[in-house]
Formats: structure tokens, sequence, C-alpha cells
């Protein structure tokens, strides 16, 4: 069931976090508050002397990358919440904001009060300099060719470039309009000489789903479609007549999710419990439900060269733009 307001939520503590998040934000929400269960048991290191672990694990989420909204999936995060926090054991109490700018968080974030927030790369490279923190973990389903693009199109259609795509029709999914995916196709358009998509396309249409947006390309509907590469490959699965039927025309190279960061000032000892639990979760009772139940794959700790792919699409961009400025 989807909500059609848009969120307008402003330091949103648990109270409030009831309902009103996207599918992809619970599937992270989850995860995170399936950190804060496994928090709640006693690990080694909580053992140690000095500074003490924070009375109130304050964590935060971007709003910018959720593209569909499901009440089933709030209640049992909420359930999941509730029963983390009902052990009251380790650190007692969590609390959770929502962000819709990154702006909103950054004194936060500076002062010390949130101790782990997530974001789609983009606006981690976007904000990284300003807000002072540092990448931790990424999901492995992330990261590396899941998240590669493709502009896929029917093998019969004789269309075998992106160039011949001009006066074509695309589809995207709802989720293109919050990842990096629009930021490659745009590259694509400029590379091309074009400013934008508009007037290049026949027409450029959202489907609801991946999965939609390229069967409308196997039934005609459409003449391509972006997708990742692991939507795609989900899709051949389940219909095995895909792999013939259609191809990809253009690949971007690996274009990461969300990131999960933590701030330069944090605690030794918080950072050290927060790794613990982060790289062993699939490990737990929790991990793996979460794991099945939202298609979170295995939590790794972050490396740079998960944004490359990202970041030479920036640069890249920036080139074009320069390029095309000088045209004028």
């Amino acid at each position: 069931m989807s909500m059609k307001e848009p969120l307008h939520s402003k330091r949103m503590d648990t109270a409030a976090v009831t309902g009103k998040l996207p599918r992809c934000a619970w599937c992270a929400l989850v995860w995170l508050l399936a950190i804060i269960v496994v928090l709640a048991q006693p690990l080694p290191g909580q053992a140690d002397a000095g500074v003490s672990l924070p009375k109130v694990l304050h964590v935060a989420f971007s709003s910018g990358a959720f593209p569909e909204i499901d009440r089933c999936d709030a209640r049992l995060a909420m359930e999941l919440w509730a029963r983390g926090l009902s052990r009251k054991v380790g650190i007692q109490k969590a609390k959770v904001t929502i962000f819709d700018k990154t702006e909103e968080i950054q004194d936060m974030i500076q002062q010390g009060e949130i101790h782990l927030v997530t974001m789609p790369a983009l606006e981690y490279l976007k904000y990284r300099r300003g807000l002072k923190i540092v990448p931790a973990y990424i999901a492995a389903n992330k990261k590396g060719r899941e998240v590669e693009h493709l502009i896929v199109v029917r093998r019969d259609s004789g269309i075998r470039r992106f160039r011949d795509l001009r006066g074509k029709t695309l589809s995207t999914s709802t989720a293109t309009k919050h990842d990096a995916s629009l930021l490659w196709l745009n590259v694509l358009l400029m590379r091309e000489g074009a400013r934008k998509s508009t007037g290049y396309f026949r027409q450029q249409t959202e489907s609801k789903k991946p999965s939609q947006a390229v069967m409308g390309v196997f039934f005609r509907k459409f003449d391509s479609a972006l997708v990742s590469r692991g939507s795609f490959e989900t899709c051949k699965i389940l219909n095995p007549q895909l792999e013939t039927q259609l191809i990809a025309i253009a690949e971007s190279d690996s274009l990461a999710g969300s990131i999960s960061c933590i701030p330069y000032n944090i605690s030794e000892r918080l950072k050290r419990t927060m790794d613990n639990t982060a790289t062993s979760l699939d490990k737990t009772t929790v991990g793996k439900q979460m794991a099945t139940l939202f298609q979170v794959g295995t939590i790794v700790p972050f490396n740079p060269s998960h944004l490359s792919g990202l970041e030479e699409l920036l640069r890249e961009q920036e080139r074009l733009m320069v390029a095309q400025a000088r045209k004028r």
C-alpha cells in the first residue's frame, strides 16, 4: 500500500517513525535496528574500561533514495525495534532521525549527537567534507556488479548503441529517480551532445518496479529500459526467455548504493562495538531473518574502491559540462 503524501520528518524520534517510510528505507532501517538488537547483547568489547557506551544510540537515515512505502514492513520494523529496546542491556535506548536534507543533521553530527548515518553514496560524496564522517559499512549487494546499470533492449529491435535510441522510448523504475543511474544516463546523453533527455527520447516513462520496465521491453511496450544488473539478472531467473530475447547495449561501472558512515569524533569503544556487530550480523538469528525478509546482503567493511565508479562518473560529467559550455 502506498502513501501519497511526501515525507516531512524533522528529527523524528522512535514514536514518530510509524508507517511513514518506503520499502528501501525499511530495508536500511531494519538492518540498523537489527544491529541495535545485537548491540543490546553483551559483547567482549563492552567490558573495557574508559569511555562508556552512550546511553542513547542515535542513528540517522536519508529519505532521498526511498521509492516505496509499505505499512507491513513499517509494522514489522517497529516490532523489532521494541524487541531491541526491551532488552535494556548494553545501550539502554535508541533514537532514529529521518532527514530529507543533509543540512538538517549537520550540526548534530558535528556535535557528536549522531553515531551512525546512512545515506546514498552520491549524497555522501556531496557532503563528506562538511560533515566530517567516514564511510564504515556497505551491504554486499549494494556494490560490485549488482549495482552496475544497463540499458536493455530487445535483441531483434535493431538497436545496437545508445545513439540508436534517439527518438525511441525509455522506461526507468521509480527507484531510478533516487540513485546514481540517472547521473549515468545524463552522461550518456551528454556524450551524444544532448543536454537533457527531453527531446532526445520520444518518450521517457516511469515504471513502479524494475521488473515492469524490463517486461515492458520484452512485450514491446518500451524500446528500452534502464535497470540495475542485479534487477535484470533477477528478472532473467524468473523469466528464462529474457536471456535470449533481451540484450544490454550500454553498461555502467559499479555505482554504489547507500553507505553507512560514522563521525570522525566517535569514541573508539563505540566504533569497535559497532564494527563487531555489523560485520557479524549475518551470523545472528536476527541478521539472517532480516537478510531473507528484506533481501539485504551481508554487511561488509567499506573500501574506497566502492566509490571509484561514482567518482569517475562525476569527473566525466564535469568534463562534459565544461566542453558543452565552451561550445555555446
